[in-house]
């Protein structure tokens, strides 16, 4: 059983490792059979391609790298199309007064939307490489395995009687609870990065965000301070070092992820 066990925490953890690998084995490449299919908008394709220039063809080692470039030429592809179309916010002219006969405004000008999905849609198609041309693959390696992996661990605990086990899971320096304070600086960390992340996308979400946290902490504290439990030792162990350090991993991993997914990748 701790065989099977063992073979499943590897399965789990190396599923964990492709999945993050994947990553990092895509390349981008812009071309003209890509805006072509993936821009309707005539107007719209031609004015990117006229603003690419040097990046159709160009290839990017990262998503990363071809966001950074593509992004700017979608914003002065919207800047140059409102222009022609007679928009002038410094003049506070914002209706467009020179269009082609029988195109409507928006099939002309590019909004702030058009430009979200375009990003999207252009980086997505754009991919080149290992993981864009084996998806099945990856997907099998990544999500299959380790759902397999979980299913080989946990499983062979069905085996077990009942009960309390005296396993010693409160003592491993690997399993062990962390204590309060540590608890409570993780929460923080996350309720003010999610605050701080919420103020550029919407305020909205900051603000409850923080007036959630705020909630959150008080009742914690008051539900200590009413049980007097002692904050600085939340139990009694015999392990000296360690503060669970396979929690403790396992969060900083999908939070350093989280935040590289919301902050880097969504640039």
């Amino acid at each position: 059983m701790k065989t099977i066990k063992n073979l499943g925490l590897f399965l789990f953890l190396a599923a964990i490792v492709i999945f993050t690998l994947s990553l990092s084995l895509s390349q981008h490449q812009l071309t003209a059979d890509v805006l072509q299919k993936q821009i309707g908008k005539q107007y719209h394709r031609e004015m990117i391609q006229q603003q690419a220039g040097a990046l159709l063809e160009e290839e990017y080692g990262s998503n990363v790298a071809f966001i950074s470039a593509l992004k700017p030429i979608l914003v002065e592809s919207q800047k140059a199309l409102e222009k022609a179309s007679g928009v002038d916010p410094a003049y506070n002219v914002w209706n467009a007064v020179y269009l082609p006969e029988g195109v409507s405004e928006w099939d002309y000008r590019m909004s702030d939307s058009d430009i979200e999905g375009y990003l999207f849609s252009l980086t997505k198609y754009s991919a080149v490489g290992l993981l864009p041309g084996n998806t099945g693959l990856f997907f099998l390696l990544s999500f299959i395995l380790g759902a397999l992996g979980a299913l080989l661990y946990f499983l062979t605990d069905l085996q077990l009687i009942p009960g309390i086990k005296n396993n010693q899971i409160y003592d491993s320096t690997a399993t062990r609870g962390v204590t309060f304070s540590i608890r409570m600086v993780f929460l923080i960390a996350v309720l003010i990065a999610t605050a701080i992340a919420g103020i550029f996308k919407a305020v909205l979400p900051a603000i409850l965000t923080v007036v959630a946290g705020a909630i959150i902490i008080f009742l914690i504290y008051r539900k200590y301070k009413k049980k007097n439990i002692d904050t600085r030792k939340s139990r009694t162990v015999t392990a000296t070092k360690g503060l669970g350090w396979i929690g403790l991993a396992t969060c900083i991993y999908f939070i350093g992820f989280y935040v590289l997914l919301y902050t880097v990748f969504d640039q």
